[in-house]
């Protein structure tokens, strides 16, 4: 078995399609229009307590009493775009300003997940590479754990310990994601 660096990572969704990605190793829950995050992708977080999240989000906007599946797998990370990187961050803006040129588009304002997605589009050498992408996401409306929050108090700086910024993958290959397994199962209460 080749060792190859790389995160556990939890989604959740119906459990119809969470037990087909467990089974077929070639079938991803692909999310096709995500444009506010970071393009098209299988998404997971970065640990088991945003899964729960995630499922009253999709109670809530639905509204059914579908059974719901927690999945993990690893996902490995190398070929991986960090956008939490600031280097990373200000290429991959240069390459946006650079496929603007080279489009004539007019294209001032757009959702990162649709400028991630033209760029990949655009430069297929980049597309080739680029297997998983990695963003942070700040939930304000979270509950910041009082431990937390409590001690950053004490804290004179900008900057501070906090609980509410997320990890948040996107995998754009089904080859980057190893050991599926169907974690847990959510009845409707």
């Amino acid at each position: 078995m080749e060792l190859r660096a790389n995160i556990i990572g939890y989604h959740t969704n119906d459990l119809e399609r969470c037990k087909r990605f467990v089974l077929d190793k070639d079938f991803v829950i692909v999310t096709e229009k995500d444009t506010w995050w970071i393009g098209k992708g299988m998404y997971f977080w970065d640990n088991r307590y945003n899964t729960q999240y995630w499922l009253e989000e999709k109670r809530r906007k639905e509204c059914n009493n579908m059974p719901i599946g927690i999945v993990t797998c690893n996902i490995y990370m190398d070929n991986m775009l960090d956008l939490t990187d600031k280097e990373i961050a200000d290429k991959f803006e240069e390459l946006w300003e650079e496929y603007l040129q080279n489009t004539q588009e007019n294209l001032v304002s757009l959702p990162l997940g649709v400028k991630i997605d033209k760029i990949l589009g655009y430069l297929e050498n980049v597309s080739q590479i680029i297997k998983v992408i990695k963003v942070y996401g700040l939930y304000n409306e979270t509950h910041e754990n009082s431990f937390i929050k409590n001690s950053a108090s004490f804290v004179k700086k900008v900057t501070k310990p906090v609980g509410n910024v997320k990890a948040i993958y996107c995998v754009r290959d089904k080859v980057w994601i190893e050991n599926r397994k169907l974690l847990e199962v959510q009845e409707d209460e």
